[in-house]
């Protein structure tokens, strides 16, 4: 697994933001939040 440099982890938020994705990190698992259905 490769680490992203800060920018790309940056846009990448971002780009999923866009798409009303919303990743978080709670316990140290990584959480994706995202719409049920398209």
């Amino acid at each position: 697994m490769k680490c992203l440099p800060v920018e790309s982890a940056e846009t990448l938020l971002t780009e999923l933001a866009k798409l009303d994705i919303k990743l978080s990190v709670t316990d140290g698992k990584l959480l994706c939040n995202a719409p049920k259905a398209r």
